[in-house]
């Protein structure tokens, strides 16, 4: 049997990835270097403002009357480099799989406990050289797949997974809930293709919220934890921050920091009707910085600023942009679980709130071109 019996606690947080460039020299902010490591400090305010994207929908995935198309609770989205679709469709126990023209191709996994079967499969991410697929599942279990869907093999770790990505060699950086006497914490490891450590790249503090339930006192996700997130930025380095403070950094696969983004700015408070919501939790004065953070294949760097629950009449996320060489670009906002940004297209899924049916989107974003960047050679520097 593939589980046993135990308790996790798991949390899911709604969301949702050095080239210098001389077109970007007209900013006045400092940088320095701190021990050989490069550190770019940005001002509250981007260097051309704020952009809207043009999006136009150009492909919807979801149907009622195929149980292909059939979504129940999607978690995830991921896309190859062909273009191919990856739902994580947590409910119906699968990963489906839909070519770039929203066609299905396959089914991977389903219900049960034994081998390349699902518990909670909530999360999808594609090695990217040998489009292996890796599952979360349960928190607690990684269930990988070769290129063609057939089950490898499961690793079992003894803390919850809270976010991961492979390195193109069968290693995993991941992110785990650890737990002891002082509290909850976040550790960032890399792992070898055993599901062993190989090195912690850093630890902090997750901060944790109760309620009071009659005699008994229960933690509560607030979706305001303080925590580390991370994305892949490329082939050979990844990004990461802890959103107590606002600062990004760019390592690479063995764990080097290339580069430190900071952003000088005021600590966010929560709203009035933010503080209504969490009266009875007693959260702190300040919120995190931000809390997620992906990358597109540009290279620029997407802070999430703001999240969204959903009784909430926002259907946006703000986020803060940034290029690869560290500069703030632009403020923004995203459509809500955004989950990819690649070759001039962002994916997305949504219910509708009127027939309740779920769906995985595509959209062209119009303005692409327009997007300055540092490493895009189609786009126009600024």
């Amino acid at each position: 049997m593939k589980r046993g019996t135990f308790t996790v606690f798991l949390v899911i947080i709604f969301l949702f990835n050095p080239i210098f460039s001389p077109g970007i020299e007209t900013r006045d902010e400092a940088e320095k270097t701190d021990d050989e490591i490069r550190t770019v400090v940005n001002p509250n305010e981007p260097l051309f403002g704020e952009i809207t994207l043009d999006l136009v929908e150009d492909l919807k995935i979801g149907k009622e009357t195929d149980d292909n198309y059939l979504f129940f609770e999607v978690r995830d989205v991921a896309v190859d480099r062909l273009g191919n679709i990856y739902v994580a469709d947590m409910n119906n126990y699968r990963i489906q799989k839909f070519d770039k023209n929203g066609k299905y191709l396959q089914t991977i996994g389903r219900r049960g406990q034994g081998p390349g079967e699902f518990d909670l499969p909530d999360r999808v991410r594609i090695d990217d050289i040998s489009n292996k697929i890796f599952v979360r599942d349960y928190a607690l279990f990684m269930d990988i797949f070769d290129s063609n869907g057939d089950f490898v093999k499961t690793l079992r770790f003894d803390d919850p997974i809270h976010d991961y990505f492979p390195d193109n060699e069968g290693n995993l950086f991941i992110i785990f809930y650890e737990s002891d006497e002082t509290g909850l914490s976040h550790r960032f490891c890399k792992v070898d293709t055993e599901g062993h450590i190989i090195y912690v790249i850093a630890e902090y503090p997750y901060t944790k919220y109760y309620r009071d339930l009659g005699s008994s006192r229960i933690s509560v996700t607030t979706g305001h934890e303080l925590s580390i997130v991370f994305t892949k930025l490329n082939d050979r380095a990844l990004i990461y921050g802890y959103s107590k403070e606002y600062e990004l950094n760019i390592i690479d696969h063995s764990g080097k920091v290339l580069l430190k983004i900071i952003k000088e700015e005021p600590s966010p408070e929560f709203t009035k009707r933010e503080k209504e919501r969490y009266k009875k939790l007693g959260v702190p004065k300040h919120k995190p910085y931000f809390y997620s953070i992906f990358a597109d294949d540009c290279g620029r760097i997407y802070a999430q600023k703001s999240i969204i629950h959903r009784n909430d009449d926002d259907t946006h996320n703000r986020v803060d942009i940034f290029g690869k060489d560290g500069h703030f670009l632009y403020k923004s906002s995203l459509p809500r679980n955004t989950r990819v940004i690649r070759n001039g297209f962002l994916y997305a899924y949504e219910v509708n709130n009127q027939d309740g049916v779920e769906y995985v989107k595509r959209y062209k974003i119009k303005n692409w071109d327009q997007i300055k960047s540092s490493r895009c050679s189609n786009s126009k520097l600024g």
